[in-house]
């Protein structure tokens, strides 16, 4: 196995999930977004919150990340949720190209994934969506997908940014990536490399976006 973090790793070993279980954590998902819905809870939220993170926000996190345990003797635990989640392009193919290299479509027990480019069309789907919700169309101005300068360079994820950026070229849309450095203020507008910026994908971690390299954000 690559050396972790900096490789991305995957063991030539899948697990069988029961679909009851699947069902049980996609119970789970609607019941999570259902409740951090609630203003009632975004309040209890950001009441410790740094001043910066206390404006209440009408953005919807769809680049989430969720980790579940699954132990042998049944039940899933949750373990990790991050709301910036990295992978989810990579695991779409990885999916595809071990159910077909496993040859486990030969197991009528275990459910195909969906194929990449649809599971990539469903990533569009959402960014539009949450666009088109946002400004009442979608916009025309530059799709800005953000990250820090060394995980652009060298990050373990950086390709499955490209991969994002080239889905939305064929959505139509003008799209690029960038570090928050790179970004600027006219007063009016955020500009990167002196293109209006309309929608932005945030992968930075730095979550409550307290240094220099962030003022213009």
């Amino acid at each position: 196995m690559p050396e972790v973090p900096r490789e991305f790793s995957v063991v030539p070993q899948h697990q069988v999930i029961p679909s009851a279980t699947l069902r049980e954590i996609a119970r789970f998902i609607q019941v999570f977004d259902q409740v951090t819905a609630r203003e009632a809870w975004q309040a209890a939220a950001r009441r410790d919150a740094p001043a910066i993170a206390q404006s209440s926000r009408p953005e919807t996190c769809f680049f989430s990340a969720w980790d579940f345990h699954l132990p042998p003797e049944g039940d899933c635990q949750l373990i990790e949720f991050n709301d910036n989640g990295s992978g989810c392009l990579f695991a779409a193919i990885i999916n595809a190209l071990y159910y077909e290299a496993a040859r486990l479509g030969e197991k009528q027990s275990i459910a195909a994934p969906v194929d990449f480019s649809t599971f990539a069309g469903h990533i569009g789907d959402l960014v539009e969506q949450e666009a088109s919700a946002f400004f009442g169309a979608c916009p025309s101005d530059l799709f800005l997908i953000l990250d820090d300068a060394e995980s652009l360079r060298s990050g373990k994820f950086r390709r499955e940014f490209q991969l994002l950026r080239d889905l939305f070229h064929r959505k139509g849309w003008r799209a690029e990536l960038g570090c928050p450095a790179e970004t600027s203020w006219d007063g009016q507008q955020l500009l990167f490399d002196g293109q209006k910026v309309a929608f932005l994908v945030n992968r930075s971690t730095d979550f409550f976006w307290q240094s220099e390299d962030f003022s213009a954000l």
